[in-house]
């Protein structure tokens, strides 16, 4: 089994659920410290955190293995005692990094979230980066897509991503970054989702201690990475209110904290990342204009899997041979029953639901030929979960079109025994898979 990119140990169970509920992409573990075997610490993940609940032996072995075995995980302690803090500090070279208990629970999860992006993706070796980064796209709109990301990975200027939820949108925004001339600097992922909306502001600009000094002062990531790359996702979820405030730094270039007097400083590159089509919402009630604008000097659309169909069967024979390489075991091909499922499924979660459509078949199966049993029953069955449309003519189309998939599917192929089961001519069903953009 794969370890985890974050053990969250002894972690109070609103801050595990806040960073579990936005953690996407990332694997995480949770236990309780009397549930950790000491002896099993040979595999740590990239990423520790720790209550200094906890009983202190614990904190010192989970020192001494990453130390002894050389893996460069990073422990990130929750604590409120200085002095527990500098006694850790002073008996290990490993890299400790402190967060105060005692602050909003929400802003913990984020600044856990924010650092294992940083951290995780900057792993040139993370397996999912390489993986999804070479995936074998054969088809026109992919080659424009990844010529459009080299051009905007030779600048400096803002870039706008957007697609279906799915579309790895997040793995091209790094490799930009990591491919631009800010590449030595910063970079720090951000979802818009991931703090209440009255947070967001504070979040993102930082905030002064009022007279009344009842907060505490916070740096927001934008003074945190006023040079580098700032990646935020769900762009179009920022209420007006932030939308405001992000246009006046984008367009003067400086920005002031909450309750601050002094004019900050911002030359970095924003990657904005969003699941709808900007365009569309490219008007004063959902979006401002000029906002749009500023983030998107260069956009990027990203086509969802039911435009890209040539791509499915190169990229599920690619991923099949990683995972069962993974999972040492040998599949020789897909037959002609499970390519065509493949290929006709309407994929509402995009690469990463065929990834792990295929991850699932090397990791459950024993090998051989992959055919249709070894999918899962959703793809080899309408999907009822699917919108029909609303009309009666639209619901009859998909209907009709859910007839003919699983016809073809019955008589493995053959169209002459499909459209004699169907009650149609061999012409009409010809028509029709033209029609209905459906591949046998």
């Amino acid at each position: 089994m794969d370890k985890d990119d974050i053990l969250l140990i002894n972690i109070n169970t609103e801050i595990a659920n806040d960073i579990l509920a936005h953690a996407d992409n990332i694997k995480i573990g949770c236990l309780d410290w009397n549930a950790i075997d000491l002896q099993s610490l040979s595999k740590l993940p990239k990423i520790i955190v720790i209550d200094t609940t906890a009983p202190l032996q614990l904190f010192f072995t989970l020192l001494a293995e990453t130390t002894h075995h050389e893996n460069n995980s990073i422990i990130l302690i929750l604590s409120a005692d200085r002095n527990v803090n500098s006694l850790i500090t002073s008996l290990t070279k490993t890299k400790v990094l402190f967060l105060n208990k005692h602050d909003n629970t929400k802003q913990i999860a984020l600044r856990i979230l924010n650092y294992a992006q940083k951290n995780l993706f900057s792993d040139k070796h993370s397996y999912e980066f390489d993986l999804m980064i070479n995936l074998p796209f054969q088809s026109e709109k992919m080659k424009q897509v990844k010529e459009r990301i080299n051009i905007a990975a030779k600048s400096t200027c803002n870039v706008l991503l957007y697609g279906e939820p799915g579309t790895i949108r997040d793995i091209y925004s790094f490799f930009i970054h990591i491919n631009s001339p800010l590449k030595d600097k910063p970079h720090t992922y951000f979802s818009c989702t991931s703090v209440q909306e009255e947070d967001l502001c504070k979040a993102l600009f930082g905030k002064t201690p009022d007279f009344k000094g009842s907060t505490k002062s916070h740096r927001g990531i934008f003074e945190q990475n006023p040079t580098g790359t700032i990646c935020l996702s769900e762009i179009e979820t920022l209420p007006h209110s932030v939308q405001s405030s992000l246009r006046n730094c984008l367009d003067s270039r400086s920005f002031y904290r909450i309750n601050g007097v002094e004019n900050l400083n911002f030359n970095a590159r924003i990657i904005s990342s969003s699941n709808k089509n900007m365009h569309t919402l490219n008007n004063p009630e959902e979006f401002r204009q000029d906002l749009f604008y500023l983030l998107s000097v260069i956009n990027i659309y990203f086509p969802s899997l039911r435009e890209i169909k040539e791509d499915i069967i190169p990229i599920s024979e690619y991923l099949l041979k990683y995972y069962s390489k993974k999972n040492d075991k040998i599949f020789d091909v897909f037959d002609q029953s499970s390519k065509f499922l493949l290929c006709n499924y309407h994929w509402p979660g995009n690469l990463r639901e065929l990834n792990s459509v295929i991850e699932n078949i090397a990791t459950v199966f024993p090998g051989g030929v992959v055919n249709s049993d070894y999918l899962p029953d959703y793809i080899k069955l309408p999907d009822m979960r699917r919108d029909y449309g609303e009309t009666l003519y639209e619901k009859l189309q998909c209907l009709e079109k859910d007839e003919i998939r699983m016809a073809l599917l019955k008589f493995k192929g053959n169209r002459n025994k499909a459209a004699s089961h169907l009650g149609m001519s061999l012409r009409n069903l010809q028509i029709k898979l033209k029609k209905y953009n459906i591949t046998d």
